[in-house]
């Protein structure tokens, strides 16, 4: 019957092989691996539906760090099994199908490792089956973008108006901050009323909207924090913790007598100075620094983040600055969106909106 032409057959005729040019524009960071799989001219990879070419990729990771009979399995696999079972191994019987649903509409150029890792969290979702319906395309942008909203934010007049990622992040913030607030039920309101919107500024202002209470908020004096956060409550410190910190303090003294802003400084190893603001939903980490302004090391920034959430502090944009990019990401009259707002507290972090 002779030698099939995947796996170890064509290793068995070429021992090796580096990726082609095409191959490499293709294929990404996936080139070396798939030249292991199909030597050149790798015919066996390139005369693969599309769908099957993307599951390789995802084949390839699971499988990491890849063996002969690794590769084997791979090259077998999407070569001769059925549609219905060839991604099981890597989604599972009950996605395999949506998943070679999505692939077949992800176009010719593999994706990254992120973008598939993505696909594969988005896959198990069931706003996913709203996207496939109206979704004729998927791409990373929009794979990226889908993978960081809800499900009730899953439909596509609502991702139609995202036009970058950063867009997305903004309102994946956004949508955060309304479920803390207000509740499932009333993000699910929300995303009904963006249905009937008529464009995407008027989705975007919908969303900018409903960062702020129906009701406008009372004064609320500053959160109490755990020990070792030590608050400044009058003249005389503010100006002695300006000199400690070598920084410009003394310049919060109208808003710590207005109850707008609150001022702690962390016993830390070095020690720390947080400025906290009072916003429509409370307070919020507005910055904190070392001495001469000196920007947090990660430990210390993740240990006060997460003593803050503690105490009721919200870590990320300020409900203003977020509303009015919000409106910007949509409006063509108006500037850019610079992106990420400062402070980066999504990167710095470590995933997601802080």
């Amino acid at each position: 019957m002779g030698i099939p032409m995947t796996g170890r057959g064509m290793r068995a005729l070429k021992p090796s092989s580096s990726p082609t040019p095409l191959l490499k524009y293709l294929a990404g960071a996936y080139a070396d691996e798939i030249a292991s799989i199909w030597p050149a001219p790798h015919h066996g990879f390139l005369t693969l539906p599309a769908a099957r070419r993307h599951l390789v990729a995802i084949l390839i990771d699971a499988n990491l760090p890849l063996t002969p009979e690794a590769e084997d399995r791979i090259a077998e696999r999407v070569t001769f099994d059925r549609d219905t079972t060839v991604a099981e191994p890597v989604i599972g019987s009950a996605n395999s199908a949506r998943l070679m649903k999505v692939l077949s509409r992800a176009g010719e150029v593999l994706w990254t490792r992120p973008d598939y890792a993505d696909l594969c969290r988005l896959l198990g979702r069931e706003g996913l089956a709203k996207l496939l319906r109206h979704r004729a395309v998927f791409d990373p942008a929009f794979v990226r973008a889908a993978a960081l909203l809800p499900d009730v934010m899953l439909r596509p007049k609502i991702l139609a108006a995202l036009p970058t990622l950063g867009a997305a992040e903004d309102m994946a913030e956004a949508v955060e901050i309304i479920l803390c607030y207000d509740g499932p039920a009333a993000l699910a309101q929300l995303a009904e009323a963006i249905a009937t919107c008529g464009s995407d500024v008027a989705i975007m202002d919908r969303i900018g909207s409903a960062l702020l209470p129906n009701a406008f908020a009372p004064y609320a004096p500053p959160p109490k924090l755990p020990a070792g956060f030590i608050p400044i409550r009058d003249r005389g410190h503010l100006r002695a913790t300006a000199l400690a910190f070598k920084n410009c303090l003394r310049d919060y003294d109208a808003d710590l007598a207005s109850g707008r802003s609150a001022i702690f400084v962390a016993d830390t190893q070095p020690n720390a100075v947080l400025c906290l603001e009072r916003d429509a939903r409370g307070w919020m980490l507005e910055e904190a620094k070392l001495a001469g302004n000196t920007p947090l090391p990660l430990p210390i920034l993740r240990s006060i983040v997460k003593d803050l959430r503690g105490a009721g502090v919200r870590v990320g944009t300020g409900l203003r600055d977020l509303k009015n990019r919000l409106h910007r990401h949509a409006c063509s009259t108006c500037s850019p969106v610079v992106h990420p707002p400062w402070p980066d507290w999504r990167v710095r972090l470590a995933g997601g909106s802080a």
